[in-house]
């Protein structure tokens, strides 16, 4: 068998699976079940109570980032400065 009879085969064998499609198969397979919580909901907490996710896990494994994420930002004007009357002053005293 030559490397060109080789190649030809692997080709053809390469395209016939990229021809079956994955997703005849997901159809195929019967539909997940929604998840069941792990534990009875607390209809007697107050309407503060927060429960805790994977996300607060997440951020509080990185403070710096929750504190970026959760803090409030402060609107900052900018103002635009005229620095061609600095560079008069630092060009006099280089001279």
């Amino acid at each position: 068998m030559r490397k060109a009879e080789l190649e030809n085969i692997i080709l053809e064998a390469y395209q016939e699976v990229i021809q079956e499609s994955l997703l005849d198969q997901l159809n195929e397979e019967e539909p997940e079940e929604e998840p069941t919580p792990e534990e009875e909901p607390d209809m007697d907490a107050p309407q503060d109570t927060v429960l805790e996710d994977a996300t607060d896990k997440i951020l509080g494994k990185f403070p710096t980032l929750k504190i970026a994420l959760i803090k409030e930002l402060k609107r900052t004007e900018w103002v635009e400065v005229d620095l061609s009357k600095n560079d008069d002053k630092s060009q006099a005293s280089i001279q």
